[in-house]
């Protein structure tokens, strides 16, 4: 009796731990979205239906393959994903209908939020995973490891050469980034100089990922900032390609850290445990308020058992732990 009980309470936390949002799917009743010219109205539902999705540069590759999924498995479901730096992204959003989501890096501002209430849109929000920013350098650079404050001195400006941070090189560090109205910028702003001004002696934006990784593999004397989400996906092989060309910076924790290692590279382990300081969180913003191809795939995106998978594979940070099976010995086998 005891194990019978053991049993039931073991499967009562699983599933409580395992708590899913509401299914992304639908009984397949369409919904009327708008009359067109002749008269006739189009519908569409949680799988079917035409919409664009305006999405962070930084977040290309997993959106990619949350798309693909999805498109595999609903074939009347057409998705559009535009790929744009986080603030046009969000301005889309606000100021084009024709934009059912935007996948960014932070919430919306209250004065963005209340022009999407203005327009009758819905404006929800869900968090999809946790990402973090990498820093990537040449991989003759003999710098191993790099903490906060100095980050903070190189992007405000303070720290212009490597010999700054202990190394024996006196050139001038160039700091390549993807571009001036990234998330990445963004996320520097506000967490790591607390709103201070980004103006590093010599940085530039040099338009995208891959471009920020070929220029940091040419050039000893730069340093990259992109989205760990192109360089995690180990069984990717396009992650590996372009991880291969670069060194990844270890950073040191920010504050407690329940590891011994003094710095640790951005993998979902030490993201997790709170070791890694640079970790952002990813947020799928919807205009939609009817229950259409946008919710389903928003819903889809943050399903554990289904986008968030996706989101593990990648190796990033579920916002949602997907659910394991577990098997418990059955007294008298």
């Amino acid at each position: 009796m005891r194990h019978l009980v053991f049993i039931f309470t073991a499967l009562l936390f699983v599933g409580c731990a395992s708590s899913e949002p509401d299914s992304y799917e639908t009984s397949g009743e369409k919904t009327p979205l708008k009359s067109r010219a002749d008269g006739s109205t189009s519908y569409e539902n949680a799988t079917e239906g035409n919409i664009i999705v305006a999405a962070d540069e930084s977040f290309r590759p997993i959106m990619e393959a949350m798309q693909e999924v999805y498109t595999l498995r609903h074939n009347k479901a057409k998705i559009k994903v535009v790929y744009l730096p986080a603030e046009e992204a969000i301005k889309a959003l606000i100021e084009s209908d024709s934009i059912r989501l935007a996948v960014v890096a932070r919430t919306l501002r209250s004065d963005e939020s209340d022009e999407l209430i203005s327009q009758n849109t819905s404006g929800k929000i869900k968090p999809i995973a946790q990402d973090a920013l990498a820093l990537v350098v040449h991989s003759s650079n003999t710098i191993s490891r790099i903490n906060t404050d100095q980050l903070s001195g190189i992007v405000s400006g303070e720290v212009t050469q490597w010999s700054e941070l202990g190394l024996k090189n006196e050139q001038d560090l160039s700091l390549v980034f993807d571009h001036v109205s990234s998330s990445s910028i963004q996320f520097l702003r506000d967490s790591v100089l607390k709103g201070g001004a980004i103006a590093p002696k010599k940085g530039f934006a040099a338009g995208n990922t891959p471009d920020v990784i070929a220029y940091v593999s040419k050039n000893p004397q730069a340093m990259g900032i992109i989205g760990l989400g192109w360089i995690s996906d180990k069984d990717g092989s396009a992650a590996r390609a372009l991880r291969s060309q670069v060194k990844v910076l270890a950073m040191v924790p920010d504050g407690e850290c329940p590891y011994e290692n003094d710095a640790y590279e951005p993998y979902q382990g030490p993201m997790k445990a709170g070791c890694y300081p640079l970790v952002r969180t990813v947020f799928a913003i919807s205009r939609e308020v009817d229950y259409g191809l946008g919710t389903g795939f928003i819903n889809y995106m943050a399903d554990a058992s289904r986008g968030q998978r996706l989101v593990l594979k990648a190796g990033l940070i579920p916002a949602i732990a997907p659910p394991r099976k577990l098997r418990f010995p059955v007294a008298g086998r």
